[in-house]
């Protein structure tokens, strides 16, 4: 599976559009705040990493709890890991990329030794997945 949808660059205060993909601006961490929009600050490293994906994950974890999915890819260390963990210990759904696909495995798999991924997937099954994942969560709360 794969999708066409358009990405830009994070700025502070604005809210997340559904179909977008958003980066952090360089150097700096990105956070949901309590009413969904987005901080960028700037801040020490994070498992090494300044933007950090464990910042955004522990901020989402806090924001929107069971109703938000983590998706951890290939990448080096272990930035992720430890927010993708808590993000599922709010209720969310996760999932981690498997080593097969992974260019780099090291930040999934330190997901996964965490028990962090509630799934493990190949990179070219994850869009359909989540697909499924949505499609069942919506039916679930659809009045009948």
């Amino acid at each position: 599976d794969s999708c066409a949808i358009d990405i830009q660059i994070a700025k502070t205060g604005e809210k997340p559009q559904a179909g977008m993909v958003y980066f952090p601006p360089d150097r700096q961490h990105l956070r949901l705040d309590s009413q969904g929009r987005f901080i960028c600050l700037e801040g020490p490293p994070v498992d090494s990493h300044c933007p950090s994906v464990t910042v955004l994950f522990q901020s989402v974890a806090q924001r929107f709890g069971s109703g938000a999915v983590g998706i951890l890819l290939t990448g080096m260390g272990r930035d992720g890991a430890s927010g993708l963990l808590e993000l599922r210990n709010k209720g969310g759904y996760t999932i981690a990329q498997d080593e097969a696909s992974s260019i780099v495995f090291g930040m999934p798999q330190e997901a996964i030794k965490l028990g962090a991924a509630k799934v493990v997937l190949p990179l070219p099954e994850i869009a359909g997945h989540l697909k499924g994942v949505i499609a069942k969560s919506q039916a679930a709360i659809s009045p009948i």
